[in-house]
């Protein structure tokens, strides 16, 4: 027939850590290809583009989660680390090519 549900349960949050994995991964890579291409930076004006814009999201994120108090203090002071961060990436990108 159909599923029992029982009162009391606690939530489910494996896929809240997995997708806490997964962004995590995904840092890492961005972290290594950004060391790669800090040997030739004109090269690779996209990644600048890039991390600009994970810091734009992130910036929104944590403050959308600093609004709704859904986290801790240490994550709503993030906020301003993020927006910074992305700020800096644009300020830095080398000027000229045909890249984007």
């Amino acid at each position: 027939m159909g599923r029992v549900v029982r009162l009391g349960r606690r939530p489910h949050t494996d896929l809240a850590a997995y997708f806490g994995r997964c962004v995590g991964a995904v840092a890492i890579v961005s972290t290594i290809v950004a060391l790669a291409a800090a040997r030739a930076p004109a090269a690779r004006r996209w990644l600048f583009l890039l991390l600009a814009l994970a810091g734009a999201l992130l910036a929104v994120v944590h403050a959308i989660g600093a609004v709704r108090d859904a986290q801790p203090l240490s994550e709503d002071l993030e906020v301003t680390g993020y927006a910074a961060f992305a700020l800096l990436a644009l300020c830095c990108r080398p000027s000229g090519g045909q890249t984007p």
